[in-house]
């Protein structure tokens, strides 16, 4: 009974995380779909569903309309530049890209993908982030991916 107590309040912690209190909300251009970004992020006013962090870091959400969350089979991965798979599931498909520089003389960045179930198909976001961002700042961001609420 003690481990079904803590396991629920872990659960209850991971869902009451997943919009830090504070954060800004960005929707997609149909407004099914959400994703939260820190206080000091800057909510880009002629793409509403992109943000920018201070060090120029950037994210973006989009709904896909009949589409859902499928597994990434490792072929797959391999094609579409997976560094890092995360989670790999029907419930969400989270991976990291290899770090790269664009233009070659800017600092290296990693591109994070999240697909979500959604409403009426999948929400998808693009966490892009220097190289040695916070990890747990990335998850924390990729754990508001989602539909709307």
């Amino acid at each position: 009974m003690r481990l079904l107590t803590i396991l629920a309040a872990l659960g209850l912690a991971s869902i009451a995380g997943a919009q830090p209190k504070g954060w800004q909300i960005i929707k997609d251009k149909t407004g099914v779909c959400q994703m939260a970004v820190p206080p000091d992020w800057h909510v880009n006013p002629q793409v509403p569903n992109m943000a920018t962090s201070p060090d120029i870091s950037d994210v973006m959400i989009s709904a896909q309309a009949g589409r859902e969350v499928r597994t990434i089979p490792d072929g797959a991965q391999q094609v579409l530049g997976v560094d890092k798979m995360i989670e790999n599931t029907t419930k969400r498909v989270f991976w990291a890209g290899k770090a790269t520089s664009y233009p070659p003389s800017s600092p290296p960045v990693i591109a994070y993908h999240v697909t979500t179930p959604g409403k009426g198909g999948t929400c998808v976001g693009q966490i892009t982030v220097k190289v040695g961002t916070s990890d747990a700042l990335v998850k924390q961001i990729a754990d508001t991916v989602g539909p709307t609420k």
